[in-house]
This record gives structure tokens, C-alpha cells and sequence, in this order.
């Protein structure tokens, strides 16, 4: 993982998606960005959250802000019931795998699980946004395409119009916290290993921009050309997919060398872990399991 752009801290890698997708998104992906302890709290008030984030937006009419809520309630009581088993099962079997030592076939399975995961929730995400976009009006489109502007700006302004050596301390320490957090203290050897990653993948914050830009494009398209909701749900679907169609192939190259690098990177830190280490990782990674259990089975 390498964050969405580099500083944006403990953020889902949703922020290239479409409105649709990034919106919704959110709530399958906040489950395993925030403490253990904090974990139940996040997810039940996910719903509250998504709403905020749609209203940052656009502006909607009652009629439409009732529809959002009803179809957030939808995807969230599918999400509890459906995927946080599913990734409860995946976090336990992660563990087991980490804690006998990680070889390459292991994280190629990880990506897979991780894939099959994404492609089902993007499926429920472009059912429950479709009809809600297709009641849009073209002027809260074109407030759609004024807060992407906006943000996009301030992400040139904060993150990319930075200097080199300091957009790869700024990846180099978010990547460093993800594995603190799961590992603990790590070694000087261990830094150094992970603060290689950023100047060997450079062009990736870039080639990432480029592709957040041209899905926003896309999204804002498909919302001004839709005239059904099944040809906007697929259109959404395929837009939302990991690489998706279209992508270019400096975007393409660069992700599979990220990946690559990446893969890399984690088998070499998994053969340095000390034994006090690995088992705080694959401990915490169990504890999640539980937690994630124990949300399913809740009703809120």
C-alpha cells in the first residue's frame, strides 16, 4: 500500500474512484483503517459519515437526501452481513499465513482475496448510486466538477507540487506507520528497507493523479449521458475496477512496478521480523477477525 497521494495519513486508496464508488466505498474500507478499539464505532456510524461526504459534494433536494439514506442503510446492512464475515475469514487465514513466515504465493493469494472483495462491493456500490445519479440535475453536476477541481488543486498545491526528496519522506513515513502499526517498534534496517520503496517508484503519485483525474472525467461523463440505471451501473462498475478500462499504459506500468517492488519489499521485511514482532502481527490481525465477527452478528 502506498496511500492515495503521498500524506493523505490513514486514507482508503479510494480517492481515484469515481463519486460514486469513493462515497460509498468508505464503509468497507474504514473497517480496517482505524484502532481495534476504535473499529465498532467507525463502522456503525458509517452510515452518518457517507451522508457528510455526499453533502460535501452536492447539494441534494429532500427527495434525493432521503433516497441517499436509504441506499447507504442498504449497502451498509448488505456490507455488515455479507463482506465482514468474508473479510474476518481472510484476516484469520492472513494471520496463520504471517505467522509461519510469508513466501511470494502468499501475497499473490492476499491480492486475489483482495480483488474478489473489491469487485463484490463495487458491485452493490454502482446498484444502490445508480438510480440516485441518474436524478441528478446539470447543476449539481456541475457541482460535482467544481469540488473535483477544487480538490484536485489543493492535492497539487499540498502533495504534489513538492519537491522529490520531500514527496518520498512523506510516502516513506506514512508506509512506515502502516507497518509500526501491525509490527510495533521497527529496526534501523527495517526503515531503511521501507524508505527504498519511494525513490524507486517516483512516478507513481503522478501517473496516480493523471488516472484520479481522467475516472473523474469518466464519472461526470457517464452521469450527464446516462438515460438508464442498468447502463449506468455498469458503467460504473467497470470504472470503479482496479486497473480499470482505459487506464493508460504509463498509469498501467507504473502500478505493476509499485506492485512488483512492493511484493518484494514485504518478503523481505517478513524474513526481518523478529519473533516478538511477527507474533504482534499476526496477533492483531486476529484480533481484528474478532472484532470484524463480532460486527456481524450486531445490529448497529
Amino acid at each position: 500500500m502506498d496511500g492515495p497521494l503521498p500524506g493523505n495519513r490513514l486514507r482508503p486508496r479510494l480517492r481515484t474512484a469515481a463519486l460514486a464508488g469513493r462515497v460509498l466505498m468508505l464503509a468497507a474500507a474504514s473497517v480496517l483503517l482505524c484502532s481495534c478499539s476504535a473499529l465498532g464505532l467507525v463502522y456503525n456510524n458509517a452510515d452518518w459519515w457517507l451522508q457528510r461526504s455526499v453533502d460535501r459534494y452536492v447539494a441534494l433536494d429532500p427527495v434525493q437526501t432521503a433516497a441517499v439514506h436509504t441506499r447507504i442503510d442498504r449497502l451498509h446492512a448488505w456490507h455488515r452481513a455479507h463482506e465482514l464475515p468474508a473479510y474476518a475469514d481472510l484476516l484469520e487465514q492472513a494471520s496463520a499465513r504471517l505467522a509461519h513466515g510469508l513466501r511470494r504465493d502468499d501475497l499473490a493469494w492476499a491480492m486475489v482475496s483482495v480483488q474478489q472483495r473489491w469487485d463484490a462491493v463495487t458491485e452493490q456500490v454502482a446498484v444502490q448510486a445508480a438510480p440516485v445519479l441518474l436524478s441528478l440535475t446539470p447543476s449539481q453536476i456541475a457541482q460535482m466538477q467544481q469540488r473535483f477541481a477544487a480538490d484536485n488543486a489543493r492535492l497539487v498545491r499540498t502533495q504534489l507540487a513538492l519537491d522529490a526528496p520531500a514527496m518520498d519522506r512523506e510516502r516513506t513515513e506514512w508506509l512506515t506507520a502502516q507497518f509500526e502499526y501491525w509490527a510495533g517498534d521497527l529496526t534501523a534496517w527495517q526503515r531503511s528497507r521501507i524508505a527504498a520503496l519511494a525513490p524507486e517508484t517516483a512516478d507513481l503519485p503522478a501517473s496516480r493523479f493523471a488516472e484520479r483525474e481522467r475516472r473523474q472525467a469518466l464519472f461526470l461523463n457517464f452521469v450527464r449521458q446516462s438515460h438508464d440505471v442498468a447502463t449506468l451501473q455498469i458503467s460504473l462498475a467497470e470504472l470503479m475496477a482496479s486497473p480499470g478500462p482505459g487506464s493508460s499504459l504509463a498509469y498501467l506500468q507504473s502500478v505493476t512496478r509499485y506492485r512488483e517492488l512492493f511484493a518484494q519489499m514485504v518478503l523481505d521485511l517478513d524474513r526481518s521480523l523478529s519473533p516478538r514482532q511477527r507474533v504482534a502481527a499476526a496477533t492483531l490481525l486476529r484480533r481484528y477477525a474478532a472484532e470484524l465477527r463480532s460486527l456481524a452478528r450486531s445490529r448497529s
